[in-house]
């Protein structure tokens, strides 16, 4: 039987199952301290356990799991570890040093001077296993885990609870090949897309009886006026977003080539969202990519739970992407936003990233204020096909 040691880390909880995974033992024992036999909240699960087996149910490791706690010194931790090492006199023991507090690898130190049991590790930076302590096998050859964006968040403590929008254009394969042409559109006339955007989310659209739609060609509400751009409507019939577009004294008529496209109008930045989703998508990179995920910053069911929208997450090996997309200007607001989720749910292996229609590169306070927070910027230079493709490989080249 092959028995793994795990140090759990509360600071980085991807460290708790980065060996696990690799390794798949028969049984994984776990030495923390007393929150690994308490409750998040009274009449909850353990969500710090629960994360865990979450993710070891979706990775199919079926192995037994024991939780230990010890109080936080080195001689209470030094003595639990003994004790289960001697439950499991004849087994394959390896102990796991890639987390832990200071405390337990001191005492794991301790056990291994007196004690037969292999150490191993995960080293971020040559991004491969390594051998601390003799081990009957060859460390290097192990895989290095991947995960799903649902794993992730799990192990963060949190959930995705959903998808927000988007998902029927997703799921239309011909409607998501609209989504370039457009997004060239955008770039270059990002000024009369805005205004079509806000048409569009002021009207309550009248829907004929033949499925057109009508559109006036200026509303006027209480607050603004919004005049429609017909150079819009012209682009958007060309590359084929629209099946039909007449043009009336006082109004237009339009018909979407899908129905599904609608939200593009009226909702500001989706699609930059769709187009950098799909391009996460498309240049293999990446494991996993979900977009206009919906979080939830526990996993324990609580009415009151704080939950954030992140318009796209990526995973890569053991990193992760958190994606904001900013049509507008940006500020601190949205680059705090951004990477505090990353901070949460990171696990201490991920990267926030900004994309902007806008070259932020022009506002030299801004983009340095995103770089000193260690937030990777793509903007408007970057959007181009070719462009978008190299830096998202580069990106994730740096968790592999």
């Amino acid at each position: 039987m092959k028995v793994l040691f795990e140090l759990y880390d509360s600071a980085k909880p991807l460290n708790n199952v980065i060996t696990s995974l690799a390794l798949r033992p028969d049984r994984v024992v776990f030495l923390g301290d007393r929150r690994l036999n308490q409750p998040s909240r009274p009449g909850a699960p353990n969500k710090w356990r629960e994360s865990i087996l979450r993710v070891f149910e979706g990775a199919h490791l079926h192995c037994d799991v024991e939780w230990i706690s010890a109080e936080t010194s080195y001689e209470a931790i030094y003595d639990a570890l003994e004790q289960s090492i001697d439950l499991y006199e004849g087994a394959e023991l390896i102990a796991d040093a890639t987390g832990g507090s200071e405390y337990m690898l001191l005492a794991l130190g301790g056990i291994c001077a007196k004690r037969q049991l292999s150490v191993i590790a995960y080293h971020p930076a040559s991004r491969a296993f390594v051998q601390l302590v003799g081990a009957p096998f060859d460390v290097e050859s192990l895989p290095v885990p991947r995960f799903s964006v649902a794993q992730a968040i799990a192990l963060g403590g949190g959930e995705l609870l959903k998808q927000d929008h988007g998902a029927d254009i997703v799921d239309n394969p011909d409607a998501m090949a609209l989504i370039a042409p457009m997004m060239e559109y955008c770039r270059e006339n990002s000024g009369a897309w805005s205004a079509l955007n806000r048409y569009f989310k002021a009207i309550q659209l009248q829907l004929n009886s033949d499925g057109t739609y009508d559109a006036p060609r200026i509303f006027n509400s209480a607050e603004d006026r919004f005049p429609l751009v017909d150079a819009t409507l012209t682009r958007l019939k060309e590359i084929g977003a629209l099946r039909y577009l007449t043009f009336e004294r006082q109004k237009r008529v339009i018909d979407l080539s899908y129905r599904e496209m609608l939200p593009c109008l009226y909702m500001e930045g989706l699609v930059l969202e769709l187009y950098i989703y799909q391009a996460l998508k498309d240049c293999g990179a990446f494991d996993d990519v979900r977009m206009s995920c919906h979080l939830s910053w526990d996993n324990d069911m609580d009415d009151l739970d704080t939950t954030n929208e992140v318009d796209a997450i990526a995973t890569s090996g053991i990193g992760q992407f958190y994606v904001s997309c900013k049509v507008g200007m940006v500020d601190q607001w949205d680059m705090s936003q951004i990477a505090s989720v990353t901070s949460r749910f990171g696990n201490g292996y991920a990267t926030p990233v900004l994309v902007c229609l806008r070259p932020l590169q022009l506002d030299p306070v801004q983009y340095r204020r995103a770089r000193d927070m260690g937030i990777e910027v793509i903007d408007s230079e970057d959007l181009s096909p070719e462009k978008l493709k190299n830096r998202l490989k580069n990106l994730a080249a740096k968790w592999n």
